[in-house]
């Protein structure tokens, strides 16, 4: 689905080989404190949830997000996922209950049209599906209605002839994963699927749910 609600394709399955080439590159992935970079109003919201977070009453329907991958490839993607720095474990007694059953969260992939990665196959990027955690929450709207696209940029009037302002597509690829959240939310961003722990912290045996 675009930002125009219109459907573009159908939620494609996730493999490993497919994703990665999608995934920020070196150390950047939740190298940035999001609350260093934002006004002190929204701060105070990104600091603590539960400022946010509706009560059982106030949520109408809680609906449902699978993880669309194999066991396998799931595990191959969250043991990537947590090299990188996107993911982290979540002890399964802190994720958020409403309505009586845990939140949790799926995944799908969606094309990168006209990309390819290193062994020639199409490359499809990660989206993770909170439509279950944003149920339970209360939006925060931040500066949302003045954000603008790249193309916006063209209209900048640069007053001095003498200044040059630059700016590298780089900037926007991968930038959803900058940005590091306050540990205390992570709770609300767990997957519904669970992957064995020793892929993830060392040779200890059992399922555990990721956060991201």
């Amino acid at each position: 689905v675009n930002y125009k609600g219109e459907t573009l394709e159908v939620a494609q399955v996730l493999t490993l080989e497919e994703t990665a080439p999608a995934l920020p590159k070196g150390e950047s992935a939740s190298s940035v404190d999001v609350l260093g970079v934002c006004g002190p109003e929204l701060g105070k919201l990104l600091a603590d949830p539960s400022s946010v977070l509706l009560a059982d009453e106030d949520i109408e329907c809680i609906p449902h997000a699978r993880g669309n991958a194999s066991d396998d490839e799931w595990g191959k993607i969250c043991k990537e996922l947590n090299r990188v720095g996107i993911i982290s474990v979540v002890p399964e007694s802190k994720i958020l209950v409403r309505h009586g059953r845990k939140v949790v969260n799926g995944a799908f992939g969606v094309v990168k049209a006209g990309k390819t990665g290193p062994t020639g196959k199409r490359v499809v990027r990660l989206i993770v599906h909170l439509k279950p955690a944003n149920a339970c929450q209360q939006m925060i709207a931040g500066s949302n209605s003045t954000l603008v696209g790249p193309s916006a940029w063209l209209r900048i009037v640069l007053e001095d002839d003498d200044t040059v302002l630059m700016f590298w597509g780089d900037d926007l690829v991968c930038c959803f994963y900058v940005y590091r959240l306050p540990e205390v939310w992570w709770p609300l961003f767990v997957f519904e699927k669970k992957v064995p722990l020793a892929l993830l912290v060392g040779p200890e045996a059992g399922g555990v749910s990721m956060a991201y």
